[in-house]
């Protein structure tokens, strides 16, 4: 484990598992006192349902998925991996003994490759990297090594460095991504935290989108809805999307939202109780913002909030994307600031990141307590 602090504030990582986030404690304006603000990782449970992991090289799910390859030759084309046809086992043997890869119960891959990987501490305060070719899998029973080899071709040339730097009252984490390979590569990477207030359930809290943003609807298997679409670029004030999105056979469901500093909004009214105060809603939503980022979520009964904002300004790259979910047991929230939708792959390139070779990019996003609704 590894621990920052700064005054009375307090996070801790752990870097042999995917930099998960042990602890983040911050203190409010003005207050000497930290508070909690997440849910911790805990190792007896889900990997996925607690603390922060990166999600990286893809988001959430992704399928037909670019890294299920062998011999440059793809396991499957269908559009549901229940539908792929039946593989003998020397297919089969690399990807089952690969932990890696995740799946939900529908059978989508989930969250990447990366998100419980090592990482090794650099001289850089704060910062660990993780070298992706530590993702080729040591295989002695299979005597054709270059079969793996070509399985990661491209995202073994990969190298991320994640730095984490702690005041009073903020965290802020930064990803940069270098490509040491010949090729390009085309990725989408998010981070997943689990919000924990010190303030009663979820049901209590308030959510605040404090820039506009559109939802973007997701079908029945929590994939967006993208499938043939012809997607046209649209301008950031530009407010009637409809005419941006056309299908024969459905239409992108997207619903833009306006918001205002002076107030807040109830931009998810038709879900709300009243306003913005979450209470009983099940969210599993993707939203996508048209240029900054930022979400307040906070509790009636306190005068601060706590704020979730991604840096798009250079040399930093836009994350414009968020999904926001409630689990079960409504004792936190996840929100997630993502640069590309799950699905990433199987959407227009306009959707797509890409690191040319010799290339570095870098994300930044930062939690932090400040007074409510304050810019």
């Amino acid at each position: 484990m590894e621990k920052l602090e700064a005054g009375n504030s307090t996070f801790v990582l752990d870097p042999n598992r995917g930099c998960q986030w042990l602890e983040l404690s911050l203190c409010p304006p003005g207050k000497n006192e930290s508070i909690s603000i997440i849910k911790g990782f805990n190792s007896l449970e889900n990997f996925f349902g607690s603390g922060c992991f990166l999600m990286f090289p893809w988001v959430n799910r992704m399928w037909p998925n670019q890294f299920w390859y062998k011999n440059d030759s793809p396991i499957s084309t269908s559009t549901h991996p229940k539908e792929q046809p039946e593989r003998d086992l020397e297919k089969n043997e690399i990807l089952e003994e690969d932990s890696r890869w995740v799946f939900d119960e529908k059978g989508y891959p989930l969250h990447g490759l990366v998100h419980s990987e090592s990482w090794k501490k650099t001289e850089i305060h704060g910062q660990y990297v993780l070298d992706c070719s530590q993702l080729l899998i040591s295989n002695p029973t299979n005597p054709n090594e270059n079969r793996v080899k070509q399985f990661y071709k491209k995202l073994c040339n990969i190298l991320l460095f994640q730095t984490f730097t702690l005041s009073s009252s903020k965290l802020v984490v930064e990803l940069k991504i270098k490509n040491n390979g010949k090729e390009s590569f085309d990725f989408g990477m998010g981070w997943h935290p689990y919000i924990k207030l010190p303030f009663g359930r979820v049901d209590e809290w308030e959510i605040n989108f404090l820039e506009n943003l559109q939802e973007i609807s997701l079908d029945e298997n929590l994939l967006p809805n993208f499938k043939n679409l012809k997607y046209e670029k649209f301008e950031n004030d530009d407010k009637d999307l409809s005419r941006n999105f056309s299908s024969k056979n459905n239409e992108l469901y997207m619903e833009t939202f306006t918001s205002s500093s002076h107030s807040s909004n109830s931009f998810l009214s038709k879900h709300f109780k009243r306003h913005n105060q979450l209470g009983a809603v099940k969210l599993d939503n993707l939203y996508q913002f048209n240029s900054k980022s930022r979400i307040q979520i906070a509790h009636p009964s306190v005068t601060f909030a706590l704020e979730i904002e991604s840096n798009s300004q250079h040399p930093f790259e836009p994350m414009k994307y968020w999904q926001i979910y409630t689990p079960d047991d409504r004792q936190s929230l996840a929100i997630e600031p993502m640069s590309a939708p799950g699905n990433f792959e199987n959407i227009q390139e306009i959707l797509t990141n890409r690191i040319d070779s010799q290339e570095e990019k870098k994300f930044q996003f930062s939690i932090s307590l400040r007074m409510k609704n304050a810019l």
